[in-house]
This record gives C-alpha cells, structure tokens and sequence, in this order.
C-alpha cells in the first residue's frame, strides 16, 4: 500500500502552523520539515519497499557510474531509496533531540506529554532501529505521531494548540 501525496502535504500544514521560539525549537521544526519533503520525494519517485528490492545491485551500480561522470541521478528505485532513508534519518534525530530536551528539564510534564513521550519510544523506536525496512508508511506514521508531540511542545499558550481545538472541539 501507498500513502498518497496529500497526506504528507496535510501532515506539511500542520508544520507549517508551528512556531519556534528558540534555537531548538527551530532545530526541530526544521527536522519535520526535512523528514516531510523527504518522504514526498519518495512517494513521487517508489511504491515503497518491494520496489526497492527490485532495482537491487545493477541500479546502485549504474547511480554510481552516473556519478563518476558527474551526471544526474536518474529517477529511480535507488534515488526513492534515498530520500525514504533520509526521511528516516531525519525522523530518528527529531525523536533524539525531542527526548533529550525533554529530558533536560524543558518540558512541562503534563499527562498528554508523558503518554507521547512513551508512545515515541514504544512505537516509533523499533522502526527507526529498522531503518532499511521501513517503508514509506512507517515513515508517515512516525512523522504523524511526532508532529503531534510538537503541537504539544510548541503550545506556548500553555492551551491546546490550534490543530487540538479543530480536533477535539474543545478552546
């Protein structure tokens, strides 16, 4: 199964409604924002991971070649790979640096937050761990639940973000 594009585009106005008011908030936000493209990249170029089984040595020799004769790389199962794992990477370090902030003492722990932080390590850890497994929709997943926990970090206010409101009615 493919994810369409309009989800990664629907997760990208959330990002885009955030604000950062410091350095790692920017820092985050600019993960998100990377990991988000990323993934829209792949979609636009794969079906995601038995599409890129199929392209196998032949398609990493011929990027390679393309490379060294300094040309550009062909659209392809190789090229889909790559911006599925730079998604993947940029997702794992967002979840390393939500966590590490959290645990400096930046956070104020309410319940909401202590159940996302869980549910980071719990479900999201296993894929990145995974990160030549993961699909396209493993990505999305985990792109979608970390955007939830920046909607919760970047709550200034201290209220509920403007994406919760829409969501449980409530303001």
């Amino acid at each position: 199964m493919t994810i369409p594009i309009d989800d990664v585009r629907t997760l990208s106005r959330r990002l885009a409604g955030l604000v950062a008011i410091d350095s790692e908030e920017h820092v985050f936000l600019d993960l998100a924002v990377g990991a988000a493209y990323s993934l829209e990249q792949a979609l636009r170029l794969s079906t995601g991971r038995a599409a890129r089984r199929a392209g196998g040595a032949a398609e990493v020799r011929a990027t390679a070649a393309a490379l060294s004769r300094g040309q550009r790389i062909a659209a392809g199962t190789w090229l889909a790979e790559y911006y599925l794992s730079s998604s993947v990477l940029r997702l794992n370090a967002l979840v390393e640096r939500i966590l590490n902030y959290a645990a400096d003492g930046h956070v104020k722990r309410t319940l909401a937050m202590r159940h996302n932080f869980a549910r980071l390590k719990q479900d999201i850890e296993p894929i990145l761990l995974n990160a030549r497994g993961a699909t396209v929709e493993d990505a999305q997943n985990v792109l979608r639940e970390l955007i939830v926990v920046l909607e919760l970090l970047l709550a200034h206010s201290g209220g509920p973000s403007k994406h919760q409101v829409q969501k449980t009615g409530h303001g």
